[in-house]
């Protein structure tokens, strides 16, 4: 038994794109990994998305302690 066969699709997404990139140059010159290697450079290089998560604003919810609510009767 491998030791993928146990694992999750997200799991084995990660494990299978770390070993592309720990292997690119030995992956990279083959025909069959160009889209791989180059939606990987457009992602790891946009200024766009690098950008956005720049300028994320995170807000956060106010809600009244448990103290501050009163029961209706």
């Amino acid at each position: 038994m491998s030791s993928i066969d146990n694992l999750k699709k997200s799991e084995l997404e990660s494990t299978l794109d770390e070993y592309l990139s720990e292997n690119s140059a030995q992956y990279s010159a083959d025909p069959k990994f160009q889209p791989y290697f180059a939606s990987r450079a457009r992602t790891i290089g946009s200024p766009v998305k690098k950008e956005s998560a720049e300028g994320l604003k995170v807000s956060k919810r106010r809600t009244k302690a448990a103290d501050d609510v009163v029961a209706v009767e």
